[in-house]
């Protein structure tokens, strides 16, 4: 259980210190991060940020006023796939 939660704080803790990066090369503009993560590391990141929601693809969190968005790149496969169709009609 210590190392779950020594876990979540490095993870918060490096989020964190990206996000006051991010707002201090660009203060008047809104921040937002988005990451692509294959299966494995999408249910990391979803433990790491307590999603309980076990069939969710995609998920927000708000660190500073900085939006950081992580999508299960399957997702965003699916939606490219769905695009081509529709261009190619």
């Amino acid at each position: 259980m210590a190392e779950i939660k020594e876990n979540t704080i490095g993870a918060i803790e490096q989020f964190a210190l990206l996000c006051n990066g991010i707002e201090e090369i660009y203060p008047n503009g809104k921040g937002v991060l988005v990451y692509e993560l294959n299966k494995d590391d999408f249910g990391a990141a979803k433990g790491v940020f307590n999603v309980d929601d076990l069939i969710t693809k995609k998920f927000k969190i708000d660190i500073s006023g900085v939006e950081i968005i992580f999508i299960l790149d399957e997702l965003l496969n699916v939606e490219i796939n769905n695009s081509s169709e529709i261009l190619s009609e």
